[in-house]
């Protein structure tokens, strides 16, 4: 029985053996570990600027930017961030033929969730010029989305 004013001592926690205690911690890293590194494609998250047309795209030269920015993907990433502004929120998933001088031989639309978006991309990606150069012409997959 408990007398009133005095404090309750309260018992000590179980102790776990040490080795339990591991492979429980070991279990959560391995279901992060899951979480983080099962994305099999990454997103160009585009920002969505108000106010801005179609019609409005920069045509910087971007080569002294993106000298140090990595590999081919990322400067791509980074030029395509800066040059279009997607319409609306949802992704387009998209394929595009690059011919050596960095002009756009072909674009196909794989997927889309917004039509204004689609009809954007087929617009204005031709009319680029990517700031990379390939020996031959090369295909590669981007899917581009608005930041949420």
């Amino acid at each position: 029985m408990v007398e009133k004013g005095k404090a309750q001592k309260s018992l000590p926690a179980p102790k776990r053996p040490q080795s339990q205690v591991l492979k429980e911690i070991d279990e959560a890293l391995a279901k992060i570990d899951e979480k983080v590194y099962s994305r099999p494609q990454s997103k160009l998250d585009v920002p969505q600027i108000k106010g801005s047309s179609a019609s409005q795209i920069p045509f910087s030269d971007f080569g002294e930017m993106f000298d140090e920015a990595g590999t081919d993907t990322d400067v791509l990433q980074a030029f395509f961030a800066e040059t279009l502004k997607l319409p609306e929120n949802g992704e387009v998933r998209t394929q595009l033929t690059i011919k050596k001088d960095g002009t756009v031989a072909q674009l196909v639309v794989l997927e889309a969730q917004s039509q204004k978006n689609k009809a954007y991309l087929e617009k204005n990606i031709p009319l680029l010029k990517l700031p990379v150069h390939y020996d031959k012409e090369t295909t590669i997959i981007f899917t581009f989305c608005n930041a949420r």
